[in-house]
């Protein structure tokens, strides 16, 4: 998948047609990047090192919105061991290949219009709104009545909470507190999905599967490329890729 600023994430080509009673297979080499993140950034990693798995963190999240938002496919499943890491033949550059696809998601142009209410509302808050805005399109889209939500304002609280934590990068001079004062790690991938649906349960919050479907393939997202580069990784995904919205 590219576009004019070049291949950012890869796909295995196919030749033919594929069929039930017909597998294509291609050999595509790479490092896996599973075996890439285990690897320390310091002290072995040098600059270039750093850089280079920033640019490909940024060029994943950009390529997966970019086929969310242009396309309306959610690329779900993506893990670290099903990816991997390669020069793109020229400098220091590499990309991502992808080696599986099978879980993609297909949405419509109100959950593209959402997801992108859903950045602005992160990107220009306040987050105070992000709250009220999940139980507009999220809650309400599921079914749910606003009378039935447990302890709005607490709900909103929680929401805040959660975006200030995934916000933290590792580099963050002043880490977000928990109500105990300890300092609180940022969440990142299924950690924030998990205490994302905590919350949503606990306040009665409704999710329906689409919204859910989505949110995983986010989640799995925001956990490699918040591996691949920490030091960004609280940026907002929409606002890491650069898309326009």
């Amino acid at each position: 998948m590219d576009d004019e600023r070049g291949a950012a994430l890869s796909c295995p080509r196919l030749y033919g047609e594929a069929a039930a009673e017909v597998i294509i297979a291609s050999l595509e080499e790479g490092l896996c990047l599973s075996e890439v993140l285990r690897r320390r950034h310091a002290p072995m990693a040098d600059d270039a090192d750093v850089a280079a798995r920033a640019t490909v963190a940024g060029e994943l999240a950009r390529a997966f919105w970019n086929v969310a938002l242009g396309h309306g496919l959610v690329l779900g499943g993506l893990s670290a061991s099903n990816l991997l890491l390669r020069s793109a033949g020229c400098d220091n550059e590499l990309e991502v290949v992808s080696l599986r696809c099978g879980l993609a998601h297909e949405i419509n142009e109100q959950m593209k219009e959402d997801l992108r209410a859903f950045a602005r509302c992160l990107a220009e808050g306040p987050e105070e709104s992000v709250g009220g805005f999940l139980l507009e399109r999220v809650h309400l889209t599921a079914g749910g009545d606003l009378g039935a939500v447990r302890d709005v304002d607490g709900f909103a609280s929680g929401v805040r909470e959660l975006a200030e934590q995934a916000r933290a990068g590792a580099a963050s001079q002043s880490k977000p507190q928990g109500k105990d004062g300890a300092t609180q790690p940022p969440l990142r991938g299924a950690v924030l999905l998990q205490q994302a649906l905590a919350l949503a349960k606990k306040h009665g919050v409704r999710v329906g599967p689409c919204h859910l479907q989505v949110a995983a393939a986010v989640a799995g997202l925001h956990g490699i490329c918040s591996r691949l580069d920490p030091i960004h990784a609280g940026r907002p995904l929409f606002e890491l890729q650069g898309i326009s919205l």
